[in-house]
């Protein structure tokens, strides 16, 4: 789904938002300490949502319903290992 109010921070870019098994798998790496935002910073925090730039690869955390759209503190989708989703699920 695509929501043109929400763009992205980094290339101006619409956002999409994540669907759940997106989510759950970003989790996973967060769980594994191997996600970290856009500047390297390590993630520690489960979401509860996302909305992610299909051009940036950044990942735009919700948490308690609040979407967080600092370009510094975007997961960045390169670093993590999604291989059960096909390159379609995050660069539509």
């Amino acid at each position: 789904m695509t929501f043109t109010a929400f763009q992205c921070p980094r290339s101006g870019q619409p956002l999409r938002m994540a669907e759940e098994r997106l989510v759950a798998a970003v989790n996973r790496q967060i769980t594994d300490q191997r996600a970290v935002t856009v500047e390297g910073q390590p993630v520690d925090e489960p979401l509860d949502g996302g909305w992610y730039c299909p051009q940036s690869r950044a990942f735009y955390p919700v948490r308690l319903t609040v979407v967080h759209l600092l370009a510094d503190q975007a997961v960045d989708l390169r670093s993590l290992d999604l291989s059960g989703f096909d390159q379609g699920d995050t660069r539509r």
